[in-house]
């Protein structure tokens, strides 16, 4: 990270590190310092050579070296990345949507616009427009599974369901509540959801969304700003073009949704091992041993009756004697990542650290225990489960305490 005085504001800085221009100032109703001229923009003063200097030293820093992918990781491990001017890029390789190899960052990138254009054009559709059409198939009344109105209609409830949803995203950001950010959040999740018609959209999806559009804009707007100084490299303007954030979140999007998908399914877990469990039940089973087993289900059991069990055995004794099943709080957890656990600009350190340290996601079970650690002592004395609202209560070091805990786990 860097702080003199001539770099880019970075919107989620600290009062004391904000310098110069904040991208969200409009955003966060305050006024702008400095003068400005008739169309509004903000009048540069002579360090806007220092503060590109600076934008393409962390650039570099970050990316110009043969173990830059390390390098990342261990910044992004170490809560190094929460004012970096980068983020976005960081995310896009821990996310593996770039590749190692920085020749082909721009074509890849290039690709994968190209294919979301495609994906809009077909999920997307007017009716209306259509060109001809069979009049007997496609008119507004017909219930033909062929038909563009039928689609156009179940389209519209899903959007609908979408949107519900969008409009309560961090509700307390001026940002989330723009039309143009709500349409690009909706568009998003809308293609998602048709290209993968055995999960569709499920509520909290868009919780995971809403982050990756939010580190996309910041970086934007820092590169919008270092670019009125100087001519910005061929890498950079590709990269960080913000006319593709739609295009570029629904890539980082769908890589975050092939590992946590399967923690939105409702889908029963079918292997002949289970559906044994099932007709025998064990003697004295716990009532969230009992039933279906769904992955999400079976993974916060699995962390409260391993991970929990093995670092903190009175802890585990406990809940269990209150029959307190991970289910109760761990779904939350898990499925948004710590998304409500945490204000913003704390809950994308903790995923800096968990898109650093794999993709897999692993060190999700980890901060899992150590939030429980964490609160320990609440859950000890109470017998409710509202010991587990750990949320917005915890001091700003509580993010990275819990990712250092979490990373001592991993290796004992």
């Amino acid at each position: 990270m860097y702080h003199s005085a001539s770099e880019t504001s970075h919107p989620l800085q600290t009062e004391e590190q904000e310098i110069g221009v904040d991208p969200l100032q409009s955003y966060l109703n305050k006024p702008e310092e400095g003068g400005s001229n008739e169309n509004g923009s903000t009048h540069h003063t002579s360090d806007s050579d220092g503060t590109f200097i600076s934008y393409s030293k962390e650039w570099e820093e970050l990316f110009v070296n043969n173990n830059y992918l390390a390098t990342i990781r261990l910044k992004g491990i170490n809560g190094q990345l929460r004012s970096s001017r980068f983020r976005s890029v960081c995310w896009k390789l821990f996310l593996e949507v770039l590749p190692q190899d920085r020749s082909q960052w721009i074509k890849t990138t290039s690709d994968l616009r190209t294919s979301y254009n495609k994906i809009k054009e077909i999920h997307i559709t007017n009716p209306r427009k259509a060109g001809q059409q069979d009049l007997i198939i496609n008119n507004p009344l017909s219930q033909d599974e062929g038909s563009l109105w039928n689609k156009f209609f179940q389209d519209k409830e899903l959007r609908a369901m979408i949107e519900q949803d969008v409009t309560r995203t961090f509700p307390e950001m001026q940002y989330f509540q723009q039309e143009n950010v709500r349409k690009i959040l909706t568009d998003v999740l809308f293609c998602y959801a048709r290209e993968n018609e055995q999960l569709l959209y499920k509520q909290g999806m868009h919780e995971l969304l809403a982050p990756i559009v939010f580190i996309l804009h910041c970086d934007h707007q820092a590169f919008s700003h270092a670019s009125e100084a100087a001519q910005p490299s061929e890498e950079m303007k590709v990269l960080l073009n913000p006319e593709y954030l739609e295009h570029d979140a629904y890539a980082m999007f769908t890589r975050l949704m092939k590992t946590a998908e399967h923690w939105f399914s409702t889908f029963e877990h079918d292997s002949q091992k289970e559906k044994d469990v099932m007709i025998t039940p064990t003697p004295f089973a716990r009532p969230q041993d009992l039933g279906p087993s769904i992955a999400i289900v079976a993974k916060v059991n699995q962390i409260q009756d391993h991970l929990l069990k093995k670092h903190d055995i009175e802890l585990y004794m406990h809940l269990n004697r209150l029959e307190i099943a991970p289910q109760i709080y761990g779904l939350r957890w898990v499925r948004l990542l710590f998304g409500r656990e945490f204000p913003l600009q704390d809950l994308l350190v903790v995923w800096d650290a968990l898109f650093a340290d794999s993709i897999t996601l692993n060190l999700v079970d980890y901060i899992f225990v150590a939030m429980l650690l964490y609160i320990r002592d609440a859950c000890l004395v109470n017998r409710v489960a509202n010991s587990f609202k750990v949320e917005y209560i915890c001091p700003n070091e509580m993010q990275r305490h819990l990712i250092r805990t979490a990373n001592i786990y991993t290796i004992l």
